[in-house]
């Protein structure tokens, strides 16, 4: 699903830049002219980004991914006027697993000069703790020589979640304190709506969490 959003420009503080860990080259991937079609995925079409009325150079606009992108079609949204894509690295599919179409739109992302953000989808319900399930995100996107300075967490959906805003609470910390042991930045992607129901308005968050 591809959703248009406002964002600030923090990706120019923190970004995933895939590499060759041996040479620090840019690593080719095989799929990149793999059309999204092929494989029943939905079809994803760049369309302009409105017109940025104010001069504020503060302020951008961003898609979300959660499906394959080639790198045309990643260029398609450069030359479309979005700066930024965040793409999701962890899916809570079952109990939650990484999510390895990350990897390759990373890769396209980075060669076609947008900034990137990396996301998580938790799955509040799995047996995993939250810490395991960043684990699993970090891990994952090391081991295919990805390196990230950030991640953002997902707090939507309250049907997802578990009754408890104490429970929820205690999960996100527990995603929050494993990032930062791994030198991460945090953010925190959600609305007012959801932040209500899911946390019962949690507003003792670290201070340094973006939202």
């Amino acid at each position: 699903m591809l959703k248009l959003v406002s964002l600030t420009f923090l990706f120019a503080l923190a970004y995933a830049r895939p590499q060759d860990v041996d040479s620090n080259r840019i690593v080719a991937l095989p799929q990149d002219n793999f059309q999204v079609t092929d494989i029943g995925f939905e079809t994803i079409e760049a369309k302009p980004a409105p017109e940025v009325v104010s001069v504020d150079a503060s302020y951008a606009y961003g898609v979300d991914l959660a499906v394959p992108a080639s790198v045309s079609q990643m260029n398609c949204l450069k030359t479309s006027r979005y700066a930024a894509v965040f793409l999701r690295a962890f899916t809570p599919t079952g109990s939650g697993a990484f999510d390895t179409t990350s990897v390759a739109n990373i890769r396209n992302a980075y060669s076609a000069g947008l900034g990137i953000e990396v996301y998580m989808t938790p799955q509040p319900l799995s047996s995993l703790q939250g810490y395991q399930q960043l684990d699993l995100l970090y891990n994952g996107l090391t081991n295919n020589g990805i390196t990230i300075r950030s991640v953002w967490i997902q707090v939507t959906s309250p049907a997802n979640w578990q009754k408890s805003s104490t429970t929820n609470v205690n999960f996100i910390n527990s995603i929050v304190s494993r990032a930062k042991q791994y030198g991460l930045t945090v953010g925190i992607y959600t609305n007012q709506y959801d932040w209500s129901q899911i946390t019962g308005n949690w507003a003792t968050l670290s201070s340094d969490v973006l939202l």
